[in-house]
């Protein structure tokens, strides 16, 4: 999520694909591990955290995305927020996956929603007490998604 001056938001969202149907399969993300094996237990912890490797390193090579303007995900749900959302998922192991969402899950103040069901979609396993940390789906009302095909950033988004 980005900020400019005058306070308006775009977030760039990539998708997140555990592979495998066990927490020992799939193969680990490189990129995420620089960092998510150190969350912080508290949200005011202050320590840095050096990347290694930039994000470019963590972008699926097939940068094809949807565009529109929505909304925050968490509250206050700030309107007119620029999204774009690559259309490739990036792979991380099952146990990536379960490891931060129990991070996660356990900061004071979380937003996780624990429900009795696994979200549909999601690759087993789910542990259903780490809650889940989406907003459900918005109508779409008037507003427009657009579709930008691989590498080229708005230069030839359509609607779709």
């Amino acid at each position: 999520m980005h900020k400019n001056k005058d306070g308006k938001a775009l977030v760039l969202a990539v998708f997140l694909h555990a592979t495998g149907n066990s927490p020992d399969s799939g193969s680990d993300n490189e990129y995420l591990n620089q960092f998510w094996q150190k969350i912080p237990t508290n949200l005011v912890d202050t320590r840095k955290n050096t990347i290694k490797h930039p994000y470019r390193h963590f972008l699926p090579a097939d940068k094809s995305y949807y565009y529109y303007n929505g909304s925050f995900t968490t509250p206050p749900c700030t309107t007119d927020t620029k999204w774009v959302v690559l259309r490739t998922p990036v792979q991380l192991s099952v146990a990536q996956r379960e490891a931060f969402r129990k991070q996660v899950g356990e900061q004071e103040g979380s937003q996780l929603v624990v429900s009795p069901f696994a979200p549909r979609g999601v690759t087993e396993p789910w542990d259903v007490t780490l809650g889940v940390d989406d907003r459900p789906v918005q109508l779409l009302g008037s507003r427009k998604v657009f579709f930008g095909r691989n590498n080229n950033w708005g230069s030839d988004a359509v609607m779709v």
